[in-house]
């Protein structure tokens, strides 16, 4: 839900209403930065947790990087406004003199990082207790966790390559509505596996 509204929120912001250009920036970086990134982090901690049979090393790890997203999610807001545009139109950017908004990529990065290492790691492990049989549901959970979490580093590094090379800010900032979109794909299946492999 906080993806559609986010989603409402860039429309509006597209179709360039001066008078709501701001407001419209605020709700879209409010529940795509504060809410629904973070929450889909948090259901990838629920389904790691699990299919490391809630092991308290990894429930800590976790833990302490979600806080980081979350953290750094918050504090973006900061860095970030909606403004008209000369030509008509308007747009979120960020500021130049401002790292969190990149921070805040690169902590996303480095959890999807370790939640995907994670998940290979029980692939692995998986695949080779049951090698006897052909389709073991919780090893193909884990294999197609393990694709959608490795799509979702290479966006986190692409992210980061992008806001680093392109200067201009109106142009880098396009990449923030484009990472929640692509992080919000999957998400209810994510979920579904979660609660598969709980049970």
């Amino acid at each position: 839900y906080g993806a559609f509204i986010m989603i409402v929120a860039e429309a509006n912001i597209h179709l360039g209403r001066p008078s709501s250009c701001y407001t419209a920036g605020l709700v879209s970086l409010t529940f795509g930065g504060v809410i629904v990134l973070p929450a889909i982090s948090l259901i990838y901690l629920y389904r790691v947790l699990a299919i490391w049979n809630k092991k308290l090393i990894i429930k800590y790890i976790l833990t302490f990087l979600w806080v980081i997203v979350w953290g750094t999610s918050i504090s973006a807001l900061f860095s970030q406004t909606a403004a008209n545009l000369p030509t008509g139109g308007c747009t979120i950017t960020h500021s130049e003199t401002h790292s969190i908004n990149r921070d805040g990529f690169i902590a996303n990065a480095i959890y999807d990082g370790v939640v995907f290492l994670l998940t290979l790691v029980k692939l692995v492990s998986n695949c080779h207790q049951y090698k006897q049989f052909h389709s073991p549901v919780q090893t193909v959970l884990l294999r197609d966790g393990v694709l959608y979490f490795a799509v979702s580093v290479i966006i986190g590094i692409t992210d980061i390559v992008f806001l680093e090379a392109v200067k201009s800010p109106v142009i880098a900032s396009t990449v923030i509505p484009l990472h929640i979109s692509l992080a919000s794909v999957g998400h209810s299946g994510e979920f579904s596996c979660s609660v598969v492999i709980v049970r």
